[in-house]
């Protein structure tokens, strides 16, 4: 079935479909992509023009994601995997890799009364991929790209992915961790453009642009998984 893809503004990637024997235009969610099928005779440019007619029903129905949630053999950040320890001693240890949880269990799921335990745990292994790993992005980034900032922080937010003050020092979200590279460098593209322009004027969104031209996409994607990622908190 021929198929082509349109990136739009505020709705994100589209896919259009041509298929025979379709008489008519429809538009539905497929997992987390949007999909238009049409007549086979008909212009991609007519499938892609309804589903911009259609930009309410879109936005009213995009996917959320679920909680992620604390179980044994699961990744949290880029290198640390969750395990679950049988034992009469209720306690965490953080090693290069892992995230040991001790605590009387059985199953490979967590219990309600051992949660805050765990995301403890959690938040002590992501602050310390951040120092490394986010320490490291945002130099290289800020070097390839020649901006300047005084000092970058790691900390737990809660409803903002990062920030910059007006003497350049910057703070990510440990959580910034729990996604995808692209994400994490547009939100790094858009601290380091603050150091330029404190504000969201015309000339900071062209400035994020030439670095991350998909970025309106991007931001779509992390309000999408922010509820998601920030319930680890």
């Amino acid at each position: 079935m021929p198929v082509k893809q349109f990136v739009v503004p505020d709705l994100g990637t589209i896919s259009i479909y041509k298929r025979k024997g379709t008489k008519q235009l429809s538009i539905r969610f497929s997992g987390n992509q949007l999909k238009v099928t049409q007549p086979a005779w008909m212009p991609y440019q007519t499938g892609l023009s309804f589903a911009v007619t259609q930009k309410k029903w879109i936005l009213a129905h995009l996917p959320t994601q679920q909680a992620i949630e604390i179980k044994d053999g699961n990744r949290y950040g880029k290198e640390h995997i969750l395990r679950i320890i049988p034992s009469t001693e209720t306690r965490t240890r953080i090693t290069k890799n892992e995230i040991l949880i001790y605590c009387p269990n059985n199953n490979t799921s967590i219990t309600e009364e051992y949660i805050p335990i765990a995301k403890k745990a959690i938040y002590r292994a992501l602050k310390k991929e951040a120092a490394d790993l986010l320490d490291k992005r945002l130099a290289m980034h800020a070097n390839n790209h020649h901006f300047k900032y005084k000092n970058v922080s790691f900390k737990s937010m809660k409803s903002r992915w990062g920030s910059c003050n007006s003497n350049r020092e910057i703070t990510l979200n440990i959580y910034l961790l729990m996604l995808p590279w692209e994400l994490i460098d547009y939100v790094i593209f858009h601290e380091l453009s603050h150091t330029l322009h404190l504000n969201h004027s015309a000339a900071f969104w062209e400035q994020v642009s030439g670095h991350i031209p998909n970025y309106k996409l991007l931001r779509k994607e992390l309000k999408q998984n922010q509820a998601a990622v920030m319930a680890l908190r």
